[in-house]
Parts: structure tokens; sequence; C-alpha cells
């Protein structure tokens, strides 16, 4: 499953989170613990780990999951050539500067999972950039080896929340985005976990904030009619038209008629449409 709701599943983390959540080993959590003292010194809020008991259940099983040794090896050989790291809390960092050709067209993708779907239009668009966010850390590992593997030079990763990544280091943007991937992120199905969902007015904001005016592109995928109802209602509310926000294509909802052949078929899809569930892409632009 795609994670992409990562950001609003940490909700009320502070300073060292995004380290913590991503740390590889005991050593690395206490390490990341360890970097909020200047926090402290600075008058900013500190939380301890006691952040994971406010997460769902399964979210506490994934974030225990060890990555094997060879994703492990990974994230600790490649991660300095592939890898965006968390400044100190505040500081704001430029993504297209990670690239060698910082003025192609950049991508963010959100909750790249195992990061298959972002590696396939990675190799077919060379000529773009591609910044990918996830915080788990076997779908990082597996993905900085892939990204090894095949040569990618417009690929970078970014550990941890991406919502608070956002927040606290690239917005304002000094250099706009052009695009924003959505995909498949977790719906969170039941009935008063709206809030949690990704896609929300606040959060809408953020990424607007992140992208170039006009042409500015947020695409989002799913294979739940609830999460692409919600998503539509979000987006097309009002507040959402009056912000600049336009649904693409050819329906005012903003799903498209067709799914985009250029997307690839991830396995999740796949199993989903073994499963009988159909996906709705949706796209919207400022």
């Amino acid at each position: 499953v795609g994670v992409g709701d990562e950001g609003l599943r940490g909700e009320g983390t502070e300073a060292a989170d995004v380290d913590f959540l991503v740390a590889w080993t005991d050593e690395e959590s206490e390490a990341a613990l360890a970097s909020q003292v200047p926090h402290r010194e600075r008058g900013l809020p500190v939380s301890r780990p006691s952040v994971v008991q406010r997460m769902p259940r399964w979210y506490v099983q994934k974030l225990k999951q060890r990555p094997s040794p060879a994703q492990n090896r990974a994230r600790l050989e490649l991660w300095p050539q592939w890898g965006i790291d968390t400044p100190a809390y505040g500081t704001r960092v430029d993504l297209r500067t990670a690239f060698s050709e910082p003025g192609r067209p950049t991508v963010l993708d959100i909750g790249f999972g195992m990061g298959e779907a972002l590696l396939e239009v990675a190799h077919r668009r060379p000529d773009w950039n591609f910044v990918a966010v996830e915080w788990h850390r076997a779908g990082i590992g597996t993905c900085l080896l892939e990204v090894e593997r095949q040569g990618l030079s417009n690929v970078r990763l970014v550990a941890g929340d991406a919502v608070k990544f956002l927040e606290r280091h690239v917005v304002p943007c000094a250099a706009p985005l052009d695009e924003v991937w959505v995909w498949f992120p977790d719906p969170w199905p039941k009935c008063g976990d709206e809030r949690l969902r990704l896609i929300r007015p606040e959060v809408a904001r953020l990424l607007a904030a992140c992208l170039r005016r006009p042409g500015g592109v947020l695409h989002i995928a799913t294979d739940v009619q609830q999460y692409a109802e919600h998503v539509s209602a979000v987006m097309t509310s009002p507040d959402m038209l009056a912000d600049g926000w336009r649904p693409l294509g050819d329906r005012a909802d903003g799903v498209l008629s067709e799914r985009p052949p250029w997307r690839p078929w991830t396995r999740y899809e796949k199993k989903g449409l073994e499963e009988g569930r159909k996906a709705w892409d949706l796209q919207f632009e400022l």
C-alpha cells in the first residue's frame, strides 16, 4: 500500500520525530532524541517517542518492522548520494538544488511505498527530477537499492513525515515544484478517522504553496471510492476554488474519465483489481 498519509499519522510530533521514525537502530533512535537538545535550549517544544503511543496499532507494528540487512546496508552506504537529509528545525531546503540539473521539471511523490511506480516513471522521464518522501524503512532501503542499480540520477529520497518536512523545511518554496503525486494513500475508512486523511484543506494549502502558479498539478490515485469522493469534496469546495485549485479533465469533480496510460501499474493496484476494486485518478491544477 502506498503510505502517503504518513504526515497525518504523526500528528502532534515534535522536533526530532522524523529522525526517530526512520531511525534504523536503537542507537540511532537515541541519537535522534539527543539531537533535540538544541531545540530545548532554544525554548522549542520537545517530545519523547511517546508519540508512537498516539498512533494506530497497525502503524506501530509497521514502525517496529526492521529492514533487511541489504536494506539497512543500502541506507548506510547509498543515502549520502541519493538522500536529502532533514536539516535543523526551521531551516529551509531548496529541493531543486539536490540535483545536478535543478532547472528541470520537478515532481514531489508523497508515500512511494517500495518505489516501483516512482522508479518506472523516473526511468521513462530522464529529463524530469523526482523528490520522493516515505517513512517506511524497508521501502526506503529497497528504493535506494533500485536507484543505485538503475543509476537514476534524477531521483532523491526524503525519509520521514512528508507534511512536517514540507511545513518546516520547504514552504515557502524558493523554487516551486511542478507536480505532487499522492498515489494510493491510506484511506482511513473508519468513521471518525477522516481527520487523519492526507487530503484535507490545510494540507491542500500547504501543497499549493509548494507548486508553481499557474500550472502546478496535484495527482491523487486511490482504489477506495469513499476516499475518491472525499478528495473530490475537499478539492472542489468553495474554499479550495478560492485558493486557486481547479479540476483537470472533463469532469467537475476532478476524476479523470480514463486511467492515465503513463501511470505504472503497482502490485497493490493489480491485487485490488483481482479483488474487484477499480482505481480512481483525480487531478487538480493551480
